[in-house]
């Protein structure tokens, strides 16, 4: 009984461990990739907002692993355009990032319309 149930166990780890990387492959692919696509669909450029919920490219580092911040503070630069913005990561550090290498996801914080589903009203 105890051969049958170990290897039961590793073969189901195995299509556990299958799952997880297909889903981030299809995470990756489908979803991230198509960021800079959807945000620049007729506009001349990223529109930051505070409470946006953001990706923070870093050159070396896989995509999967890059960071997520949401927006605290808009700098503008001296000719008044937004350049760069603090944003707060899910650690409770504050860094300052320029909007190039800010990929806008579609979400904002604490923004209770996003939760909204068609015929269903949330509760403050």
């Amino acid at each position: 009984m105890k051969i049958w149930d170990t290897q039961l166990q590793r073969k189901l780890n195995k299509t556990r461990k299958e799952y997880v990387n297909d889903l981030c492959f299809r995470f990756v692919e489908d979803y991230l990739k198509q960021l800079d696509i959807f945000n620049a669909k007729g506009k001349s450029g990223k529109k930051i907002r505070l409470g946006e919920v953001v990706v923070v490219n870093a050159d070396n580092t896989k995509r999967l692993m890059w960071k997520v911040g949401v927006v605290k503070e808009l700098i503008p630069s001296k000719d008044r355009l937004i350049r760069s913005v603090i944003l707060r990561t899910p650690n409770g550090h504050r860094i300052d990032r320029a909007i190039q290498s800010l990929h806008p996801l579609e979400l904002r914080e604490g923004q209770y319309e996003d939760l909204k589903t068609v015929g269903q009203e949330v509760e403050t």
